[in-house]
C-alpha cells in the first residue's frame, strides 16, 4: 500500500550492507560482527550511508510442524525489509554478485554458486541455466583456441630445425601469436580470425 518516499536512499544503504558485511568475495577475512560494525560506523562520516535499524513486533508461534518460530505479521514494507535483513545479518548470511545478471544472491554454506536463480527471458530460462551453457561455450571455445595455438606453435618451432625459420624470427612471432591469442580469449576477435591470421601470418 505504500512506498517510502526514500525508496533510492535505502535501496543503496542495503546495497552496501550487502557489499561491506556479507559479500563472500569482498577479499576482506574479519567476521562479519566486525565488519558490521564498521559498516555502521560509517555513518558518523557520511550521513545516510548505512541501514539504520528499527523496532518491530514480532511474536513466537508454533508452525504447522508444531516446532516454534519467530514470525513477523508486517503491516508495512518496511517491516518486511527491517526483518529480512536481521535475518541475513543474524544468519550471517553469504552474498555473492551473480556472474551472470550481475545482482546479488543469497548462497549456502560451503556453496561456490556463480550464478542465481532469477528468471531472465521469456522462455522461463534462469542465470544458473544460462550462465552454465554460457561458461560451457567459453570453456570448449578456450581450449579450441589454446589447441590451435599450440598446434602452430609446435610447427613453427620445428622450422628451426629444419632452417626455415630463425630462432629471433620465431620467438617474434611467438609474441605476437600470444598477443593475438589473449584478444581473442577476451573476445576482441573471433576464433575464426585468429585462425585465419594464424595461417597466413
Amino acid at each position: 500500500r505504500h512506498i517510502p518516499s526514500d525508496l533510492d536512499t535505502l535501496q543503496k544503504q542495503i546495497m552496501r550492507l550487502f557489499e561491506d558485511v556479507l559479500d563472500i568475495d569482498d577479499g576482506k577475512k574479519k567476521p562479519v560482527k566486525e565488519k558490521l560494525q564498521a559498516y555502521l560506523d560509517k555513518e558518523k562520516k557520511e550521513p545516510l550511508y548505512a541501514y539504520q535499524f528499527k523496532p518491530i513486533s514480532t511474536v513466537y508461534e508454533r508452525t504447522n510442524n508444531g516446532s516454534f518460530a519467530e514470525v513477523l505479521h508486517p503491516t508495512s514494507l518496511s517491516d518486511l525489509v527491517e526483518f529480512s535483513l536481521r535475518e541475513c545479518v543474524k544468519r550471517e548470511q553469504r552474498m555473492r554478485i551473480c556472474s551472470y545478471c550481475g545482482k546479488y544472491f543469497a548462497i549456502p554454506r560451503r556453496n561456490t554458486a556463480e550464478f542465481c536463480n532469477l528468471t531472465v527471458d521469456e522462455n522461463g530460462h534462469t542465470c544458473r541455466e544460462i550462465g552454465a551453457v554460457k561458461r560451457w561455450a567459453e570453456k570448449k571455445n578456450s581450449d579450441e583456441l589454446f589447441k590451435e595455438y599450440r598446434r602452430e606453435y609446435k610447427k613453427r618451432f620445428n622450422w628451426i630445425k629444419a632452417g626455415r625459420i630463425s630462432p629471433g624470427a620465431f620467438y617474434a612471432w611467438s609474441a605476437t601469436a600470444k598477443g593475438k591469442r589473449d584478444e581473442c580469449a577476451a573476445g576482441k576477435m573471433s576464433f575464426e580470425e585468429f585462425k585465419q591470421w594464424l595461417g597466413n601470418s
